[in-house]
């Protein structure tokens, strides 16, 4: 579902910036920046070394009723890359390094300079003094698989080498649409780090979560089982009118042990 992917995203790209030898050139779903032409020949519009962040295959083999928020597996992807041509030369080495980075424009370097953005992204969004890391971690529960794909490409003389790192996250289900936040769970702690520090992105992600509704009410409660009126009818906590608009759950008695709370 789009709440956790679209947090995932956005508390990556936060998380890795400046945290990389691609410096701030770290991209949201920039497909562009490798583009794969017709006959398998890579290329790349990016001018120095980057790192592009998206979210791709979601897979959930089962789910309570008809509950659509869960997201079960999604691969988290970063791409990065860096090609010859963002080289330029050294007037005290004669040498031609990677523009930003200082890094020889040689295969054996390139090659290098991957492993170094592999090693550095791991490091990021895992950093413990991170507070966009913090966040993307809490969007998942665990890591089920990582998968490493190198490429390189030397068409035309134009040496690009670039590398995919998958990661599939057993994620957290989204919220329920309209449900109050929280203080302190995960969707309120992304909110408020938004607005702190990407307030451009606060009407999109209000947009997600409902987040105008205050009350819990009983749309909220089926909209979280994917139920019918009729089966929530019969499981006996929807009354007649249902449907009237003053219609909302003031008081949640949960029951222990024989004992109500």
């Amino acid at each position: 579902m789009p709440v956790v992917q679209f947090g995932l995203r956005i508390t990556a790209v936060e998380a890795l910036k400046g945290a990389t030898l691609v410096g701030d050139n770290v991209r949201d779903s920039d497909f562009a920046a490798i583009d794969v032409a017709g006959d398998g020949a890579m290329r790349t519009d990016q001018d120095r070394p980057f790192i592009v962040v998206y979210t791709d295959e979601a897979e959930i083999n089962e789910a309570d009723t008809r509950d659509l928020r869960q997201n079960g597996t999604v691969d988290f992807v970063c791409e990065f890359g860096a090609a010859a041509p963002m080289a330029e030369l050294d007037l005290d080495t004669g040498e031609s390094v990677i523009a930003g980075v200082d890094i020889p424009a040689t295969d054996a370097a390139l090659e290098l300079a991957l492993d170094l953005v592999d090693r550095q992204i791991g490091n990021a969004l895992t950093d413990p003094e991170s507070a966009w890391a913090a966040l993307w971690q809490r969007l998942s529960d665990r890591v089920e698989k990582i998968e490493r794909k190198r490429a390189v490409t030397a068409d035309n003389g134009v040496r690009l080498a670039a590398r995919q790192l998958r990661i599939k996250l057993a994620c957290k289900p989204d919220p329920v649409f309209g449900q109050p936040l929280a203080e302190g769970a995960i969707w309120s702690s992304l909110r408020a780090a938004m607005a702190a520090s990407r307030p451009e992105l606060v009407p999109t992600y209000d947009a997600m979560l409902g987040i105008e509704q205050a009350e819990v009410s009983i749309d909220m409660l089926r909209r979280a089982f994917g139920q019918t009126t009729g089966q929530a009818r019969r499981l006996g906590y929807v009354p007649q009118w249902v449907d009237h608009p003053e219609a909302t759950i003031e008081t949640v008695e949960v029951e222990r042990d024989g004992n109500s709370t």
